[in-house]
């Protein structure tokens, strides 16, 4: 009677969850990345530049924490142009990471960061490329390893993605890592005659030990399984 077995629903599950979280995060990321840091950005600038609502203020590049200590004028011919905000008691440049605040009474700058820097928003868009191309590859191989199935019948082995070893190409079936890892493998030759191996996972096919027991069983290969289940399998 053939024996056929798909994956252990635990590693489909493994998959679609890692793939779910992320994306989800891919989603997170993206969002803060081109949406709310950039937004929460131009708020911080339109609340300590006094703007009036719906009004933009375009930050200067050339305004940095480097021109900390200096004065208004010198910012004002560094930067090129006079700065945006006045009040009776300051004046204020406007960078991209931070702004420089004068005060009228000491007319020396200071250096006041925003709270979501340029570094942090190329941060959030640098993780959600990361965590799309994570969460994108763990759906394939889900997808890939949902489809897969393994039939053992009286021609031999096959694969659902055409790969297959007749009874008689079957050579050895190595299980030196039976032990520690759970896998063993079986040792075949090819249509040109050299040998190749080709694994059967304990934690990939549910039907593991069934179709251990049947290769080694018209095979007469060593079976590494305990004796309770290579009994199980022969009865």
């Amino acid at each position: 009677m053939p024996i056929e077995t798909g994956p252990y629903s635990h590693r489909r599950n493994k998959l679609l969850i890692t793939g779910v979280i992320c994306l989800a995060l891919a989603g997170w990321f993206a969002y803060d990345g081109w949406i709310s840091y950039p937004r929460d950005l131009q708020q911080e600038i339109a609340g300590r530049a006094e703007l009036a609502p719906g009004a933009t203020l375009i930050p200067n590049p050339r305004v940095t924490q480097s021109l900390a200590g200096k004065s208004a004028a010198e910012i004002e011919r560094i930067v090129g142009s006079p700065p945006p905000y006045r009040s009776p008691g300051e004046v204020r440049f406007f960078g991209e990471g931070g702004d420089l605040s004068i005060p009228t009474a000491d007319n020396r700058a200071k250096w006041n960061p925003y709270r979501h820097s340029p570094a942090d928003i190329l941060m959030q868009k640098v993780l959600a490329g990361i965590t799309v191309v994570l969460g994108a590859g763990a759906m394939v191989k889900f997808l890939k390893v949902n489809r897969s199935r393994l039939v053992l019948d009286d021609v031999g082995l096959r694969r659902s993605d055409g790969w297959s070893v007749a009874w008689a190409q079957m050579k050895a079936l190595r299980s030196d890592d039976y032990e520690k890892k759970g896998w063993v493998d079986l040792e075949y030759a090819d249509a040109a005659g050299k040998t190749n191996t080709w694994r059967i996972d304990s934690y990939h096919w549910q039907e593991f030990d069934a179709v251990v027991n049947e290769i080694c069983r018209r095979r007469e290969f060593p079976n590494p399984l305990p004796a309770a289940r290579s009994e199980a399998g022969a009865g």
